[in-house]
C-alpha cells in the first residue's frame, strides 16, 4: 500500500455515500486507488489482487460489515 497524489482519473463513489463523506475508487493500471472525497489529496493504492481479496472479505462479513453483505 502506498500514498499518492490525485490525478485526472475517473473516480467512482461508493453506493453507500451519505452526506458527502464518500469513499472513491479508481483503477490505475494494475493498481486500485482509493480516497476519501473530503480529503482527496491522500490516496492509498493496492494491487488488484489485494483489493479483490479485501472486497471478498467485506462481502463475507470478515470485517464486521454484515450490513454490506449481499442477501
Amino acid at each position: 500500500m502506498t500514498g499518492g497524489k490525485p490525478d485526472e482519473t475517473a473516480w467512482q463513489r461508493s453506493s453507500s455515500c451519505q452526506g458527502g463523506a464518500c469513499v472513491e475508487v479508481t483503477s490505475q493500471g494494475d493498481r486500485i486507488a482509493i480516497r476519501d472525497s473530503r480529503n482527496p489529496s491522500l490516496i492509498l493504492t493496492f494491487s488488484a489482487t489485494n483489493w479483490r481479496d479485501f472486497v471478498v472479505g467485506v462481502k463475507d462479513g470478515e470485517f464486521g460489515c454484515d450490513r454490506l453483505t449481499k442477501p
